[in-house]
């Protein structure tokens, strides 16, 4: 916990070097100083001129209260006169190198998307110049925003090319203790909920699998995702910006890291085990609700934008917040990759991919078109939704076992905590069931193929019913 200390020694001070006054001054002294401490318990707050956050510092014009947010980001109160906050330089700096080489840029409020601009370094995909704020400073930037900055890598025309990816929130008043941070897409800076008001009964207490050899230690676990991760960019050009100190570069990574977070919520570790892991994956989720509603896409390509739609129902279900739980309806926003990849195939799939204008993918070698025998067949497509031309029944498509040796686990988990209503998209979970049988006895994992924790979960609860609160068995 962190104590307004200059503020504090100030009044303690005032109050020693009267202690000859009245005992009703005293009395005041004391109550002013209790009132102090209350205050900073409540809000987490603090005066200060600077604020550092994963080697990101933001220096401002003048002293402003400051506080964090539960997941440890940090939020700056505007001046009392409600004037906003002034950033007056970052470190490490923006700078314009070699000439023509933008770096270490900021942003306010960016909005994702496919086409979305980026603003943090000029030597890779995305880049708009007019999105750089970092070349403005000093900048009064006005409560209810995000203040979104990233360093660069040393070199240019790396993959990724950023190293460090935090957000600073600009309000208007300090939020309760233990408030999640808004998301950093868009402008609808909400307060979406409190940690001490998380839903556990969403999650589950399963016996460890297999003697828990596969299982990893939840505390590495939630090192994964301490960082904010990255989701502006929502096509393939993200692994060029997904910051490397924060996360991985490649969807299939994300997702395997995911997979690991989200079986580390349903094992039977302890709630206050899971805290940590279960807050950072919450604001995660939070981050892509505001990606979502500021027009994020995560568009069907290849192994670049699966695993992120069952964090966004676990965030929507913790909070109980029915407009992110929307966003993950596939019905009424199909913009995930995973859902846009998942079909049942129709007698249109067969005219298509027997067609003259049938163009599978050439990589994987073997193309085989769909017949009427496979309609009603839950399938899977590179690019279904945006290029169905280019769908091929053969199991060995391209990048089939990219994506599904890394998703697998993740559609189980999305089983196992029931979300299959709030998903709507029934083709996602037949299929996976498929792919299961197919793979299954294939060796486990290798870098596209099911886990072993993935697999012994799979074995272990894929054909039960998993009760919300089983009372039997052993927390550790």
């Amino acid at each position: 916990m962190s104590f307004a200390w200059t503020q504090i020694t100030l009044y303690s001070n005032s109050y020693y070097q009267n202690i000859s006054h009245k005992t009703t001054m005293r009395i005041s002294s004391i109550h002013l100083l209790l009132s102090l401490i209350i205050t900073s318990l409540l809000h987490h707050s603090q005066g200060a001129t600077s604020v550092t956050r994963h080697g990101i510092t933001w220096h401002f014009d003048a002293e402003y209260e400051i506080g964090q947010y539960a997941n440890g980001d940090f939020y700056v109160v505007e001046n009392s006169r409600g004037g906003g906050v002034t950033i007056t330089s970052t470190s490490p700096p923006y700078e314009l190198k070699e000439g023509t080489w933008h770096r270490n840029g900021s942003m306010i409020n960016p909005v994702a998307g496919q086409n979305a601009g980026q603003g943090f370094d000029s030597s890779t995909k995305s880049w708009k110049a007019d999105l750089n704020i970092g070349d403005n400073l000093p900048l009064n930037v006005p409560s209810g925003s995000s203040f979104v900055t990233a360093t660069s890598k040393s070199s240019k025309n790396r993959r990724p090319q950023l190293a460090d990816f935090a957000v600073l929130t600009i309000v208007d008043s300090a939020p309760q203790k233990d408030s999640f941070r808004p998301p950093y897409a868009g402008t609808d800076k909400t307060n979406r909920g409190n940690a001490a008001n998380l839903d556990y009964s969403i999650l589950r207490t399963l016996k460890k699998p297999n003697r828990g050899l596969n299982v990893p230690n939840i505390s590495n676990v939630e090192d994964y995702f301490e960082r904010t991760w990255y989701e502006l960019q929502t096509q393939w050009v993200a692994q060029h910006l997904h910051p490397s100190n924060n996360m991985p570069s490649y969807g299939r990574d994300m997702a395997k890291q995911l997979e690991l977070g989200i079986f580390c919520l349903l094992l039977n570790f302890s709630e206050e085990k899971k805290k940590k892991l279960f807050v950072r994956l919450v604001q995660y989720g939070i981050d892509l609700f505001g990606a979502a509603k500021s027009g994020g896409v995560w568009q069907n390509n290849g192994g670049h934008n699966h695993g992120r739609k069952i964090i966004l129902i676990l965030a929507a279900k913790a909070l109980n917040d029915l407009e992110i739980l929307e966003y993950g309806d596939a019905k009424k926003y199909l913009i995930f990759g995973e859902d846009q990849q998942t079909f049942y195939v129709n007698q249109r799939t067969i005219d298509i991919t027997n067609g003259s204008k049938w163009k599978p993918d050439q990589r994987s070698g073997v193309a085989i078109p769909y017949s009427t025998s496979d309609i009603g067949l839950a399938e899977w497509g590179i690019q279904h939704r945006t290029f169905p031309n280019g769908d091929n029944k053969a199991w060995s498509a391209i990048y089939r076992t990219v994506v599904g040796g890394s998703q697998i686990g993740l559609i189980l988990a999305a089983r196992i905590m029931e979300f299959e209503d709030e998903w709507n998209h029934p083709p996602i979970f037949d299929y996976f069931d498929r792919y299961w049988e197919i793979e299954k006895n294939k060796e486990t994992g290798g870098t596209n193929r099911i886990s072993k924790l993935a697999a012994d979960m799979w074995h272990e609860y894929r054909y039960i019913k998993v009760p919300m609160r089983p009372d039997s068995l052993q927390i550790n």
